[in-house]
């Protein structure tokens, strides 16, 4: 019988500059392994496989410049354990720069898209049946893979699946809205309830980025858009739902090929601990700003596209239709803003409730959390109202469909380059 392979993808992110970051929690280049949760190595190193398959774990460091020995060595410390299940494999850009150089926009390691996308193609390199998406302050539950493997195995039509976390226990996020005037979770809410009330593995427009399941079918077709400047796990799913309603003729697809429809499992053996999740809030003004400068693109996109309509969006997510698609975007952003600047007349925290940031016990709230000056709020408010007027009249669809295109024959070129030889393994 042949073997089959696994590989569980993992970024850490490195601090560009002292004065600049590419991404929300970076690290410098020797204190790298801190940011890698031990008890994500533990977690790998006690999962069971099913006989007749292999585990690889693929840690993806981001950024162009040399990563030190000293600083490769602790990480290989650090993770030790997992090496009793898996073969591990530690990439950045000195050994996968060819992969770069294919398409450098497209496999980028200074851009959340860019490195997932890199991970894909290094997943198709090492030809993995499945490849699975985990951060890296994460920790699995003691039989995540043999449920993965067995959901995959009993329903053969599905190439795409995601898993949920547990915060504080518990499938459906604890999180109160941080502002009366965006309801960003109480709406996601309701999305995760309907689906774990279910318990059965269903459609879903709903991603956890550090649970994504892909098989080779799908992360040889399907990429994560470039334009998107985070959420990109949730933005690659919105659209491999478009690719389904829509296809791509510039990259040969067809309307409804299953490949692109997305499941999820509501299964506690697929719920993930995620950690420091939430921590981006503690920044809360750079939080809703990016979250809405990437929820103007994504209204873009879907006005753009014609195969499924906002009205049935609305009617399948809640979260889609009250946080993500925001048609009267500048009207949603004066409004959210002027409760900014009520609470800084207050001199109140910019989050109106308690907000668990992390499972270690930190919480920000109406007590400590963040305040910000009327000059913050207003610059802030600005640069969205001016990002809206820049991007409106583009066709973000379209710029999508082209790049899957392109992706689909730059992973061609990848795999005549062979299997890159890992930094440390």
């Amino acid at each position: 019988m042949k073997t089959k392979h696994i590989v569980i993808t993992t970024n850490l992110y490195r601090q560009a500059t002292k004065s600049r970051s590419d991404f929300d929690h970076p690290s410098g280049n020797n204190n790298l392994y801190q940011n890698l949760d031990p008890r994500l190595a533990t977690s790998i190193a006690l999962q069971e496989l099913p006989a007749g398959w292999q585990l690889s774990w693929h840690i993806i460091i981001t950024q162009p410049s040399p990563v030190s020995k000293n600083s490769l060595n602790k990480i290989k410390e650090h993770i030790k354990t997992a090496g009793q299940k898996a073969e591990i494999k530690i990439f950045a850009f000195e050994n996968i720069q060819g992969i770069h150089e294919i398409n450098p926009k497209l496999f980028n390691l200074t851009t959340y898209p860019g490195t997932r996308n890199t991970a894909f193609a290094l997943a198709n390199l090492d030809r993995a049946d499945i490849l699975i998406q985990i951060d890296a302050d994460e920790e699995l539950p003691p039989n995540y893979l043999s449920t993965v493997i067995q959901t995959l195995e009993q329903n053969p039509r599905i190439s795409a699946l995601g898993g949920f976390y547990l915060e504080e226990g518990r499938r459906v996020s604890p999180l109160a809205d941080p502002l009366e005037s965006w309801p960003k979770y109480s709406a996601m809410n309701v999305d995760t309830t309907e689906i774990t009330a279910n318990d059965k593995v269903a459609p879903s427009y709903f991603a956890k980025g550090g649970n994504l399941i892909v098989t080779r079918k799908f992360y040889k077709k399907m990429c994560f858009p470039t334009a998107i400047p985070r959420g990109e796990d949730f933005a690659m799913i919105l659209r491999a739902w478009l690719t389904y309603y829509n296809g791509n003729k510039k990259a040969g697809i067809k309307a409804k090929d299953p490949i692109f429809k997305f499941w999820v499992n509501p299964s506690r053996d697929m719920a993930i601990i995620h950690h420091t999740h939430h921590a981006a809030i503690k920044n809360f003004l750079n939080y809703l700003e990016k979250n809405l400068e990437r929820f103007a693109i994504e209204t873009n996109t879907i006005k753009n596209q014609k195969g499924l309509s906002p009205r049935q969006l609305r009617s399948d997510s809640t979260y889609i239709g009250k946080v993500i698609f925001i048609p009267n975007f500048p009207t949603i952003v004066q409004t959210i803003y002027a409760e900014l600047h009520k609470k800084a007349r207050k001199g109140t925290s910019m989050i109106t409730n308690p907000v668990v940031v992390s499972l270690r016990a930190a919480t920000a709230g109406p007590e400590n959390g963040p305040t910000y000056t009327k000059a913050q709020i207003e610059n802030s408010k600005i640069r969205l109202m001016a990002h809206w007027e820049k991007i409106k009249e583009r066709n973000y669809w379209r710029q999508f469909q082209k790049e899957q295109a392109e992706y689909i024959e730059a992973l061609k070129s990848v795999s005549r380059l062979g299997r890159p030889k890992p930094l440390a393994n």
